[in-house]
Order: structure tokens, then C-alpha cells, then sequence
């Protein structure tokens, strides 16, 4: 969730105070807002597997808003390889 809270502001869908909210959501829950100790590209290769993927699209649900959300199959990997890296430095 926190990924696509990042990649959702990488792509204007979404307010940077949005991301915010649902990343400290995750950290009231103790649910993990970082993936340390993985390779942005590992993770990338591990994404190729998930159950979001059909054909030779992956399907990313990405917030608009608290409680609203967009099914986007456009996510440029260069964004996501960003995110991932910023992501993982905690």
C-alpha cells in the first residue's frame, strides 16, 4: 500500500498528503511502509508473478483519495524502480 501511495503521487493522481495519511495508517497497525534488504529490480522480476498481472500487463490499484482508487495498467517501470529504491531506504 505504500508503494502505490508513492507511485500514485509520482503520477498526479493523488495529493502527497494522501500518501502521508496511509503510510502513517500502516505505521499505527505496525504494517511494514518500507522493503528493505530487496533489490528494486528483484522486486520488479517478483511483481512479474502476481496474481494483478494479466498477460503482459500489470494491474496496480493506486489511491486517489482516502477510500478511492483507480486500477491503472500504465505504470512506467522507471517510477516504480524509483519508488522501490526511495521505499527501501526506509
Amino acid at each position: 500500500m505504500a508503494i502505490a501511495a508513492w507511485v500514485a503521487v509520482g503520477l498526479g493522481l493523488c495529493e502527497s498528503s494522501v500518501k502521508e495519511r496511509l503510510i502513517a495508517l500502516l505505521r499505527k497497525f505496525g504494517l511494514p511502509t518500507a522493503c528493505q534488504g530487496y533489490e528494486p529490480e528483484e522486486i520488479w522480476e517478483a511483481m512479474a508473478t502476481d496474481k494483478k498481472r494479466r498477460g503482459e500487463k500489470l494491474y496496480f490499484v493506486l489511491p486517489r483519495a482516502i477510500g478511492r482508487v483507480v486500477i491503472a495498467d500504465d505504470v512506467p517501470k522507471e517510477l516504480v524502480l524509483e519508488v522501490l529504491e526511495r521505499i527501501g531506504e526506509g
